[in-house]
């Protein structure tokens, strides 16, 4: 069996890639959200493979062992979320729909705000306007709710 790559934490970026290319096994100590914005990508684990289109996402669980593939050409997104967050309760490698990715994402970086940046939006200003147009209000009135 071949070494399984250990990066503690998950990329947050987006790569070209070709049909067929993969990405080894690995694993991260935080959580990550993986997907293409067209075409379709795959990733396996121990437990089985998910496949997503360009509509879906897959939640990749902290320390989970996962490879990646692809079926078309597509830019694959990676995003890394710290390994305390987990707002949808999942433990499992997961497909979500593009919005409850969206949710989710707006959800981790509300809890951690200096990492809005890390976590894909590429000012404090863009992270507001996605939260706002996702949940109708801004990230402050978030948390100041009981």
């Amino acid at each position: 069996m071949p070494d399984i790559r250990h990066s503690p934490e998950a990329p947050t970026r987006t790569q070209a890639m070709a049909p067929g290319e993969r990405i080894d096994a690995h694993h991260h100590d935080n959580h990550q959200v993986v997907y293409a914005g067209s075409g379709v990508l795959a990733v396996t684990t121990d437990a089985g493979t998910w496949f997503a289109p360009g509509t879906r996402a897959i939640r990749v669980p902290a320390g989970c062992v996962h490879a990646h593939r692809t079926h078309e050409h597509l830019a694959l997104h990676l995003l890394g979320l710290p390994a305390d967050t987990n707002p949808l309760r999942l433990d499992a490698p997961t497909v979500l729909s593009v919005d409850p990715l969206l949710r989710e994402l707006v959800l981790a970086c509300t809890r951690a705000p200096t990492t809005t940046h890390r976590c894909g939006w590429s000012s404090t200003s863009a992270f507001i306007d996605v939260f706002r147009r996702a949940f109708g209000y801004t990230p402050g009135a978030h948390n100041r709710r009981p």
